[in-house]
């Protein structure tokens, strides 16, 4: 079990972003884990010292949520976040241009920014557009980290993408959005997070 001490100094700003794209078989099931997972991360950490940002990706990345959207409270960010619509394909590296350019006018100096790439199937991209896309956030300080679902994901894909293949989580549809959410902080926020 995780516990979380959100509210100390100890955890950074950060500034985080969820690109995530459902197109396999079972994807209305995967994208509601992926959403059910991304509340789970704002019910736990809140808004006080993480902004978050949603970017639906299908054939053309669409943010949903920036980082500059203000909520009341983070129950209307979770409402946001659970309406938010599946589109069909998985250009992932239209998606890694426009988290590019979402982070460039994001966060001061010292925040955090972390890219979660959550996907059910391999990518319609090439692999070296890829690498250059991640490289280019790289260089913008940005940390990127994956979580493939099901049988139709690749991997592969994410982990010669992701600098730290330890940041590739390969997950099944069966898994509790909270231990997911659990898994991605963990690596988000290394050495930030208390057990």
């Amino acid at each position: 079990m995780y516990h979380v001490l959100a509210d100390l100094p100890a955890v950074p700003e950060t500034d985080i972003g969820f690109a995530i794209s459902a197109d396999s078989a079972n994807a209305s099931m995967i994208f509601t884990l992926m959403k059910e997972t991304i509340s789970s991360v704002i019910e736990q950490y809140g808004q006080s010292r993480l902004r978050y940002s949603v970017i639906v990706f299908g054939s053309t990345p669409t943010i949903k949520v920036s980082f500059s959207d203000l909520f009341a409270n983070k129950d209307q960010l979770k409402t946001l976040v659970a309406a938010v619509p599946r589109s069909r394909g998985s250009n992932l590296a239209k998606t890694l241009q426009e988290a590019k350019n979402m982070f460039q006018g994001s966060a001061g100096v010292d925040t955090n920014k972390i890219l979660v790439i959550m996907t059910d199937r391999k990518s319609d991209s090439g692999e070296k557009e890829l690498a250059k896309n991640v490289k280019e956030l790289e260089d913008e300080g940005v940390t990127v980290l994956g979580v493939v679902f099901g049988d139709q994901s690749n991997q592969d894909e994410l982990e010669k993408i992701v600098p730290n293949k330890q940041d590739v989580i390969k997950q099944g549809s069966g898994v509790e959005s909270n231990a997911l959410a659990g898994k991605i902080m963990e690596r988000a926020l290394k050495g930030w997070i208390f057990f």
